[in-house]
């Protein structure tokens, strides 16, 4: 019900966003609907999202044990440091889920309305396409995206020392936006027939070779990092089976 009444709210605010021609009123609309979204998010229950009990126990784990260090065996450093620094605040784990939902969901509104020609359009898209329901489970690698799209715009202005920084924030969060990161710096080369087809066969090596790939970094870290019944069913792995099998 309240994913319907969201993508209602969403499209009957596209009209008033584009009989306005202030600035400032437009960003109040953009404004509200992110608002509306990190609401939802953050006052979700620890039920909702397969990782988020898993982050609410971490969460209190820290609180009452304080930091182990087999913690950065399992999360990323930042995730950790947040999650203790907010326990300086209140041990209530509810205070995560509404600290990430604003970390998620604002670059996001930001970087539509700087980007987008109809930010309500990508909004609804980000709904739709189930990148805002991504955050309210992966809470991690949401975080992540989100701090790409910002480093995205440092790196389109030029700003080379915000972007690293802002980079080397979401690959904190999650060691996965190293590829993101990298993509970005990539759109510099300039694109013809050569660069496409060189893509294309990195597309298909790291398809290829993803399982080799994870089972290296099994064997460095020491531990399982994702559990083989969870990556089958996945959209990429159905199609490596659909291609490769």
């Amino acid at each position: 019900m309240i994913y319907y009444l969201l993508l209602v709210i969403i499209l009957a605010s596209r009209p008033l966003y584009r009989a306005m021609h202030s600035t400032s009123k437009r960003i109040i609309v953009t404004s509200c609907l992110c608002a509306i979204l990190i609401i939802i998010a953050a006052l979700r229950s620890p039920s909702v999202g397969v990782d988020t009990n898993q982050f609410y126990n971490t969460y209190q784990s820290i609180g009452t044990k304080g930091i182990d260090s087999r913690l950065f065996a399992r999360y990323e450093p930042l995730f950790v440091l947040l999650c203790a620094a907010l326990n300086l605040i209140s041990n209530n784990a509810q205070l995560l889920l509404i600290v990430t939902s604003i970390l998620i969901v604002a670059p996001v509104g930001y970087f539509v309305y700087r980007w987008s020609k109809e930010p309500v359009l990508s909004l609804f898209f980000y709904v739709t396409l189930n990148f805002y329901f991504v955050g309210l489970n992966m809470m991690r690698q949401a975080i992540a995206m989100s701090m790409v799209l910002l480093a995205m715009l440092c790196f389109e202005r030029g700003r080379r020392v915000h972007f690293l920084l802002v980079a080397a924030v979401a690959i904190l969060f999650h060691y996965s936006a190293v590829v993101a990161v990298a993509a970005i710096m990539l759109t510099k080369i300039g694109y013809s027939n050569r660069v496409a087809a060189v893509y294309c066969a990195l597309a298909v090596l790291a398809a290829v070779l993803f399982g080799t790939a994870l089972d290296v970094a099994t064997q460095i870290v020491g531990h399982e990092l994702y559990d083989p019944e969870f990556l089958k069913p996945n959209y990429f792995g159905a199609v490596l089976i659909a291609l490769f099998t």
